[in-house]
Order: structure tokens, then sequence, then C-alpha cells
């Protein structure tokens, strides 16, 4: 490859490390200061730190750490998590309805970065231990410890990392009872771990885990055969949460670079007590306006509206207890934009079987054809909506997925409180009646029941 190849790549990615030292005048270019070694007939590019490139490194390393951190989140299951940069090198995390902060301070500023090395079985008589102990290591290899206190010299050439893991997931070892994690790698990793564990038999590979200020040997099982598949079970683990938790953080991402938490704010229920009201006094003001114009405008069948509409607020509020989910002033939007549909339906119903009996069909069979008739309407107009909450779902973030998650739940209460529990009730009032001579649902259009 030609040297300006090369610039043009490592310009292109917006990031480099130094791959060799050495003193040789500097090319400068626009983000990158390259001097050109040469070393026994090869070229080597050290690129030297300046002010562009600085600049290019912490973007990226910030862009990097956002996208991590946001799915470190989605696996604590948070509801509506704010997760922004603020200036060039902080991140903001907000999230609401978090009770042990302790423990989401740990998920979040792990580094967790996975290596898969093989031990140098060659180089690792107690001699050779003894000294590189005492900080003569031996070329190409580095000293970790395990977790039993046992020092291994362990080869700088990694085989594989975390970037190829697919999913990892905590588990038991029935062999043994001990909690493990399992990993599974992508193709490219099965292929690598496949060759490597065949030309490696009776060896040992070390796993290690490294965070920001240290560095462990999780496990150095000794390879007994080629293992394909892609399937990989890690031991050594302390507990079940530390599997769990290790799982969570290979599945999440390692962050590029280690983060510290500069300054922490708890924000207690009472600063956003004035807000809350605010939006609880908003929805039932506006539950208590439809109550009366239903009731004004189509009488007994504005009462069963009413009925179906807080049968379907009590759904919903179930159902946000039952997923734990945090009610913010999104979800309070939320709540007042489906009391609307709900109420809707109704209307719609309503309005049907006022047609039917307009045009000459006993009230009878104008109730039952009115639910029929407005059934694919309703059905419709709601699907439709329902599309739009599981796009605002899946593309949005924080209060807007907080906001969808409410109005796709609300959707789905309304339409059954509005079709079934209203049609219950009209059945068992009306239902029983051989005949039906007038039906109280309004005189605002004079109608003569047949």
């Amino acid at each position: 490859m030609r040297l300006n190849e090369a610039k043009n790549i490592i310009r292109a990615q917006g990031s480099g490390r130094s791959i060799f030292g050495g003193n040789a005048p500097a090319k400068e270019t626009e983000a990158f200061n390259f001097s050109e070694i040469k070393n026994n007939n090869e070229f080597i590019l050290k690129i030297k730190n300046n002010q562009y490139t600085d600049e290019e490194n912490v973007n990226f390393a910030l862009k990097q750490n956002l996208e991590t951190l946001h799915n470190r989140v989605n696996e604590l299951g948070v509801a509506e998590p704010i997760i922004q940069q603020q200036g060039q090198d902080r991140i903001v995390v907000q999230l609401p309805g978090v009770q042990d902060t302790a423990k989401a301070k740990e998920i979040i500023g792990r580094t967790a970065i996975l290596e898969m090395r093989m031990v140098d079985e060659e180089r690792s008589d107690p001699a050779t231990i003894e000294k590189a102990e005492n900080g003569q290591l031996p070329p190409g290899t580095e000293l970790y410890y395990d977790r039993s206190g046992n020092p291994l010299l362990v080869k700088k050439e990694v085989i594989l990392t975390g970037e190829r893991l697919e999913d990892a997931s905590p588990g038991v070892d029935q062999m043994t009872g001990q909690s493990v994690v399992y990993l599974d790698l992508d193709s490219v990793g099965t292929n690598i771990f496949k060759e490597v564990t065949r030309k490696n038999i009776g060896k040992r590979i070390a796993l290690l885990l490294i965070e920001k200020n240290y560095t462990e040997v999780i496990t150095a099982p000794k390879i007994k055969s080629e293992i394909g598949g892609g399937n990989v079970m890690i031991t050594g683990m302390e507990n079940a949460q530390e599997s769990t938790d290790i799982s969570l953080l290979l599945r999440a991402g390692s962050l590029s670079v280690p983060m510290e938490i500069v300054e922490e704010r708890t924000v207690g229920p009472s600063m956003g007590k004035e807000n809350i009201a605010r939006g609880v006094n908003s929805t039932m003001w506006g539950f208590a306006a439809i109550v009366v114009l239903m009731v004004a405008y189509y009488m007994f069948f504005g009462v069963v509206s009413v009925i179906g509409l807080s049968v379907n607020l009590l759904f919903l509020t179930a159902l946000l207890s039952a997923l734990q989910a945090t009610l913010t002033l999104p979800g309070l939007a939320a709540i007042a934009i489906t009391i609307g549909m709900a109420i809707d339906a109704n209307v719609l119903i309503n309005e049907r079987i006022r047609d039917e009996i307009r045009n000459g069909m006993p009230p009878q069979k104008s109730i039952s054809q009115g639910y029929d008739k407005a059934w694919g309407t309703i059905l419709d107009s709601n699907i439709t909506t329902m599309i739009a909450g599981l796009a605002l779902f899946m593309f949005g973030s924080g209060p807007i997925k907080g906001f969808a998650v409410v109005l796709v739940l609300g959707i789905l209460t309304s339409v059954y409180s509005a079709i079934f529990v209203s049609r219950g009730i009209v059945n068992y009032i009306y239902g029983n009646k051989r005949t039906i001579k007038k039906i109280s649902i309004g005189e605002i259009f004079k109608v003569e029941n047949n």
C-alpha cells in the first residue's frame, strides 16, 4: 500500500494512534501530523496529536460513548431516560424513577472491554514469573492476575474482543451449578475462535475483563478440542448478579474511553410536583368536560360512553402499573389524547345508531347495526394512529418513547372499552326486552321510533 493511500484511510477514519516511535521530520496535514519512518524496508506512519486530532478523537469518543450509554440504559429498563452531550467533553444522563443510583452508576461508568488472549505456556515457569513480577517481562507478554491471585503471563496479541459478540446472556453451568456467561460470536468471530482452538489444543486461553484502571483474568481454561459454532461459556463468575451485570455490559458494548462521574444530582419528587399536578388537573378537567357534553347530548348512551371511558382509564392505569412505568408529563399528555380518541369511538357508535333509527329501523336492530357498522371505522382510525405511535417508539428516545408507550396502550384499551364494555352495558339494559319503543340517545334531532 502506498503511503498516500494509508494517510487517506487514516484521515477518513478520523482517529489513529502511534504505531512506532522515533524522530523524523513531520509532514503537516490538515488534521494529522505524519512522520514517515523506515524500518527494515518497511515504511511506518506515526501519528502525532495536535489540536485537530484532539478534537477529532474527543468527538469520536463522545459519539461512541453516547451510543453505548443508550444501550446500557435500555438494558436497565429505565423509563424515558435522557442521554445527551453537554459541552465538548461531557454527557448528561437523566434516569427518572431509578431507586438504586449506586447500581446505575456502576453499570453506566464501567468500561467493560472483553479480550481473549493466549497464555504464554512456554515462558510460564516459576523463575520467569518471578522476574515478570519484578518488572522483567519477556518480550510480547503482559502480566495479569486471576481472581485467585495467581499470576499469568499473557501474550499481547489479542485474538478476539467484545466487538465480535452478537449476544451475551447469564446462565448456570449444569455440571458445576456455578454462574456463567454464555457468548454468541458472529460469523467472523466464530471462524477465528475455531481456528485458534484447533491450533492450540492443550494450551490455555485467557479471557480478560478490562476496566478503567484494572485488568483481571476472569478465567483461563485449557483448550481440550476444536470449538466451532460460535458458542462460548465464561466461567469464574462470583455470583449470579455478576454474571447478569457482565452480560448486560457485553451486550451494550464497551466504552471507547473511560468516563468519570463529575457531578451527581438527585431530584426529589417535590421539584416536579407542581408540573405533575397541572398535568393531572388538565386531564381531569378534560374528562369532566367530556362527561357533561356526552350526557347532555346522548342522554343514557352518553352515560354508557362515560362508563366505558372510565373503564378505559382504569385498564390503562393497570397496564402502566403492571409494566412499572414511570408516569411523567409526556405520559400525561398521551393519556389526555387517549381520552379524546376513546370518546371519539363512542361518538361514532352513537351517531351510527341514530342514523339507523332515522332510516326507520327498529331500536333493537339499530343498536346492533350501529355497533357492527362503526367497528370498521373505529378499527381503521386506531390502526393508523397505532402505526404512528409505534414509529415514535422505534425512532424516538427518552420522553418521546414514553409518550409512544402510553399512546399505544391507550389505543388498545380504548378500542376494547368502546366496543366491548359499552356494548355489554347496552345489551344488559336493552337485550332482555322483547319490544323497545324508544331508546334514550338524545333529543337533539327528533326521531320517531317504530
